[in-house]
């Protein structure tokens, strides 16, 4: 879960009408092994699982394994989804992310077709600012939380 905090005059609104609903991505995420490497590498994450198919079938996996932070790179599009969509007027400058957690279900593997559900859990009026508490809820081609 992750509060997002917007500028409140512009986003009172449309914010306060998504709280308690649930919203899916629009687009699937194509995990690919050349983004996995990308990542590992921008991230410094060495381990033989992010760079060789072989180290992670030995692991027991498909495809090679993405670095446990990579889901932050699906979740930021999705985010950027919805200020474009659903709570527009956002000035970007004026956003603040006050708060992550990551709970996994497994590693995300090169091939995984993700989709995202966020659940706008609560709205709440702090200082000159709106925020706005979702959570976001990556789901496998399969269905299974990801």
């Amino acid at each position: 879960m992750g509060d997002i905090i917007v500028d409140r005059v512009k986003a009172t609104a449309p914010a306060q009408a998504l709280a308690q609903h649930r919203y899916r991505s629009a687009a699937r995420y194509i995990v690919g092994g050349e983004k996995i490497r990308e990542f590992a590498r921008a991230v410094q994450d060495y381990h033989p699982a992010h760079w060789s198919e072989d180290a992670a079938a030995a692991l027991g996996f498909d495809g090679l394994i993405a670095p446990a932070t990579f889901a932050a790179i699906i979740l930021q599009r999705v985010h950027r989804e919805i200020l474009d969509t659903l709570i527009t007027g956002c000035a970007p400058t004026r956003i603040l992310h006050a708060d992550q957690v990551f709970d996994f279900g497994r590693p995300l593997v090169a091939g995984d077709r993700l989709s995202c559900d966020i659940y706008f859990e609560s709205f709440r009026n702090f200082a000159d600012y709106d925020v706005l508490a979702i959570k976001s809820v990556l789901i496998d081609q399969y269905g299974a939380v990801a």
